[in-house]
């Protein structure tokens, strides 16, 4: 197995190199993503239509699609120190396996006592929660990782939280539900007579084992009926995006460490704000033919010739590039 010479196994960052800010990806999209509508007006969502529900700086971040990096608090960097950075690992052994040219790369999400990504989020909606004076928070969860990031969040800031678990789950996975209590929230198996969207679900399906969806609308109901609470989530919306880019920005320090950059071939007619705001990135920026497909070969013609690896973002069925490209393709292109 060829390795290359100086790049490790593992690339560990220090403390201090963690992110300080989050990435919101929607500030540099020029078609931006369709807003949510309120299903009662089929209107675009405005920060009134959400406050009942979400945290009131959760429904900031939720609508800015303007701002491209966001502070993160102090508290939250110091909580992050408990298991950031996480190692970023490359995947020798299955590039071997795989016989590939590619350089593989995978980010251990799992070293926290959550195990998973989830608690990227979770420390972040609570921590916006607690500094909002909410008493608690409602949630859903289905196999249960997301219920324990939150969990261990709250904890973290004596907040109270609610966990709807989809019954299933509840009754299939018992260490999941008890870590979730340890940390002291209540756990509630979906759907359930405590709430009236449950009690309905129950009246209509009475041998129903649950799903996401009833979870979700009996934690809202919770959340919008009870004072000081609100309702959390871990997947989504743009808000646990922009916190879990804190895992890419990681990523790309880690990757800097070693001199692994990007080299980017764009058609000589592309828009400068787009190749200046791709070179901010640190990435080397050439300009090449007056269409994608000439670019697009410049590019395969470069990684030939320096060894780099050949990342398409889009093939046209008429490619220019397309023989070029089967010659380094698991499978023909068709």
């Amino acid at each position: 197995m060829k390795k290359d010479a100086n790049i490790p196994y593992k690339i560990y960052l220090s403390e201090n190199e963690i992110p300080k800010e989050w990435y919101n990806v929607r500030a540099d999209m020029k078609n931006k993503p369709a807003p949510l509508l309120n299903p009662g007006t089929l209107q675009p969502m405005t920060a009134d239509d959400l406050r009942p529900v979400f945290c009131d700086e959760l429904i900031a971040q939720e609508l800015d699609d303007t701002t491209p990096y966001i502070p993160i608090p102090q508290e939250i960097q110091d909580f992050y120190k408990m298991y950031r950075p996480s190692p970023l690992i490359r995947a020798y052994f299955l590039e071997k396996a795989l016989d590939t040219p590619a350089k593989i790369y995978y980010k251990f999400e799992g070293n926290n006592t959550s195990g998973s990504h989830k608690l990227n989020s979770a420390i972040a909606q609570a921590y916006y929660a607690k500094k909002q004076g909410l008493k608690g928070v409602t949630t859903e969860t289905g196999a249960g990782q997301w219920g324990t990031a939150l969990s261990m969040a709250c904890s973290y800031f004596g907040l109270d939280c609610k966990v709807f678990m989809v019954k299933v789950s509840y009754e299939q996975k018992p260490f999941r539900r008890e870590v979730m209590r340890t940390y002291g929230a209540s756990v509630t198996p979906s759907p359930s007579t405590t709430t009236e969207v449950g009690r309905k679900i129950l009246e209509a399906h009475p041998g129903t084992t649950g799903s996401l969806g009833c979870a979700i609308s009996e934690a809202v109901e919770a959340a919008t009926t009870q004072e000081g609470y609100r309702y959390v989530l871990g997947s989504v919306l743009s808000q646990v995006l922009i916190h879990q880019t804190v895992i890419g920005l990681e990523t790309k320090a880690a990757l800097d460490k070693y001199g692994v950059k990007a080299v980017i071939v764009m058609p000589t007619t592309t828009p400068l704000i787009k190749v200046e705001r791709t070179k901010s990135y640190g990435a080397e920026v050439i300009l090449h033919g007056d269409v994608y497909d000439e670019a697009c070969a410049h590019a395969l013609a470069l990684a030939e010739e320096k060894g780099y690896t050949f990342i398409s973002i889009v093939l046209p069925v008429k490619s220019v590039a397309k023989s070029e490209l089967n010659k380094n393709a698991f499978e023909p292109v068709t």
